[in-house]
């Protein structure tokens, strides 16, 4: 890992005794705080605590969250004593039901809501200081800093906790020197890779210098360093985006654009399917006011056949995505997977079958298995294809790929064969004059 300390703080609150902090490290929890009272808590209630828990109304108070001085959360009759099965303890509450704070450290031998009364009958609400206030942490300069270690599953690592994702994003920090984009590409698509994943990288700064100067032949998608098989699982976008900034009065800013190319692939994904391509006049880029550089037809008819998908800005329709090309999507390479929606298609193919035939596991290896694959495998296959993801399927499970060898190992083959839909990129008009005829 990088020498340099980039983490985050967390803001934390003293209340009573009892000291919470918000639910994760950020200079957010600096809007947020906290407030105890007993308002609500009747004998009437306190006796049914005590009944259930053997807690008495003195040991019961109410915990309110505040998020810019507006209640956000409340978390009625909790108490701090720990008793068998009590389940309204304040440290398990919160961290079972909040979004906004945990308790930090030991739990007070005491706490007294009453004593975080102010004079005049209100509440004392506790709020971070300077002292306990929580920042975003420094800008990351070093790719260890995105990558993080797989043995501690930090930085991309992370990942690994979760169940499914089908995209990954690492928007770099401002002023990220391409140097370190590059560093980490190649373990951020191989992750891809192994996880059946799409990476959208980072398009490099010196891009946008050559665009400038018109040295488009310098724009090369080998520059992110991402090559081979695995670049199959990679794809990028020229230019950056512009888009007013809530942070800066709404002033517009340069951003990255790969969280924007993510969410209109996955409205396509709902409207359309994961085979359409995430492109064209209907994948219109909301909240974009303009690109960092003007691509035109020429620059995107230089680009595109390389394998660098463009983001366009036509009159009237606005900005778009202009392009379904992988890493290996250049012409001159005639892949497979020339298209992202060809290669999203295939991981969502693969990944829903192995799920969806985790019942196999353990059944006899015989025809019957096999039949019940073939049945069970082509239903899914055959409502994609009514749907339009392909031209035509071929499900095969039987003896000829499955061996008496096989068998003896405890393995089933099935061979999956479908033809995908690709995208019409071009569409080629032939005006031919003709003389009139008398």
């Amino acid at each position: 890992m990088s020498a340099t300390d980039y983490s985050s703080a967390t803001a934390s609150f003293a209340l009573g005794g009892l000291n919470i902090q918000a639910s994760s490290p950020g200079a957010w929890g600096n809007d947020v705080s906290v407030s105890a009272d007993v308002s609500g808590i009747t004998d009437q209630i306190a006796e049914l605590y005590k009944d259930m828990f053997g807690l008495q109304k003195s040991e019961l108070f109410n915990l309110n969250v505040y998020s810019n001085n507006k209640v956000v959360e409340t978390f009625k009759c909790v108490t701090i004593k720990s008793i068998k099965n009590n389940s309204n303890r304040i440290d398990l509450t919160l961290e079972h039901e909040s979004d906004y704070v945990r308790v930090m450290g030991e739990m007070p031998s005491s706490f007294v809501p009453a004593a975080v009364k102010n004079k005049d009958g209100t509440t004392s609400v506790a709020k971070s200081t300077s002292s306990n206030a929580g920042n975003d942490g420094e800008f990351l300069t070093d790719s260890d800093d995105y990558l993080g270690d797989p043995a501690t599953r930090t930085g991309l690592y992370a990942l690994e906790k979760v169940d499914i994702f089908n995209i990954l994003c690492i928007p770099p920090d401002p002023e990220l020197p391409d140097s370190t984009l590059i560093a980490m590409n190649p373990t951020a698509a191989a992750f891809c890779e192994k996880k059946r994943a799409l990476f959208i990288a980072e398009p490099l700064e010196a891009w946008k210098a050559s665009a400038e100067t018109g040295q488009w032949p310098s724009i090369q998608p080998t520059n992110l360093d991402i090559n081979g098989d695995t670049a199959r699982f990679a794809t990028t976008y020229f230019p950056k985006v512009k888009m007013p900034d809530p942070e800066m009065q709404d002033r517009v800013r340069v951003f990255s654009s790969c969280g924007i190319i993510a969410g209109v692939m996955a409205t396509n994904d709902l409207n359309r399917g994961v085979w359409k391509a995430p492109a064209g006049q209907d994948a219109g880029m909301v909240g974009v006011t303009g690109l960092e550089v003007k691509v035109n037809d020429a620059d995107n008819g230089f680009l595109n056949p390389l394998g660098i998908n463009c983001l366009r800005d036509f009159p009237v329709i606005g900005p778009v995505v202009w392009g379904d090309r992988t890493l290996r999507g250049a012409d001159l390479l005639s892949d497979d997977y020339k298209y992202v929606s060809v290669r999203r298609l295939t991981n969502y193919i693969e990944e829903s079958l192995k799920r969806g035939t985790q019942w196999a596991v353990f059944e006899d290896n015989d025809e019957s298995l096999w039949s019940q694959l073939r049945l069970s495998i082509g239903a899914f296959m055959k409502e994609l294809s009514v749907q339009g993801a392909f031209y035509s399927y071929k499900v095969i499970c039987d003896a000829s790929t499955t061996t008496p060898n096989d068998i003896a190992k405890g393995i089933v083959n099935v061979e999956i064969l479908f033809a995908p839909v690709k995208p019409a990129e071009f569409v080629i008009l032939k005006f031919q004059q003709t003389a009139a005829t008398a």
